[in-house]
């Protein structure tokens, strides 16, 4: 006996739940990237923020993914041997290559476009919490705890740092995303578990000294 797929009708209240959810998910995504898209990452300095700067221009200039800090031009106690904010680095770096690597030349060039990776992973930050919470009290209570995320004013510092903060909560928010669910089958759980060590393993590599 042949067992029909069932009817595009039959599917039609998922299939318009999951596009509710995209379209909720986006406006999320935007809402968040606006809010941190503010003035105040002119007003806000801090030390660190020239790690990144110089650590990446010097990895592009010798072209490898070598984050150790006295191999930069980086001033006074930062140049040293160091390797904090690697994960960071290098994920930067993979981002940054993807358009092109024009950013590297221009120090202000450079710092917007980190500043913008820490704003875009604080923006999928909310998305996270959105559709996490969403999944269990439904959409309205994902927007209202993404909102009262959103207005975490450590999460609104980071998202206008270049730092690695906003990319270790995004992943950390994510391992706890992906740690919840309780999958059927052996090979399901020892597949959730790889990727959670490898997340785990990532984010030691982000912050540590």
């Amino acid at each position: 006996m042949v067992i029909a797929p069932p009817a595009l009708e039959a599917r039609w209240p998922g299939l318009a739940r999951a596009a509710w959810m995209l379209l909720l998910a986006t406006l999320v995504f935007a809402a968040g990237n606006a809010l941190y898209r503010n003035k105040t990452n002119g007003l806000w300095k801090h030390p660190d923020q020239v790690i990144p700067i110089r650590v990446l221009q010097s990895m592009h200039q010798r072209g490898d993914r070598d984050t150790d800090w006295a191999r930069t031009s980086m001033p006074g106690h930062f140049h040293k041997f160091h390797y904090n904010f690697s994960g960071y680095l290098i994920a930067s770096k993979a981002v940054l290559d993807t358009a092109g690597g024009a950013a590297y030349a221009d120090e202000a060039l450079l710092a917007d476009d980190l500043l913008r990776i820490s704003r875009v992973f604080s923006a999928f930050t909310l998305v996270l919490v959105f559709l996490q919470v969403a999944r269990y009290r439904g959409w309205l209570h994902g927007l209202a705890a993404a909102a009262a995320v959103s207005a975490v004013p450590q999460l609104l510092q980071d998202a206008n740092y270049m730092r690695p903060e906003a990319i270790g909560t995004f992943l950390f928010t994510l391992v706890f995303c992906l740690a919840l669910p309780r999958p059927r089958g052996t090979g399901l759980r020892l597949l959730q578990v790889a990727v959670l060590c490898l997340l785990a393993g990532f984010l030691t590599t982000i912050k540590f000294t």
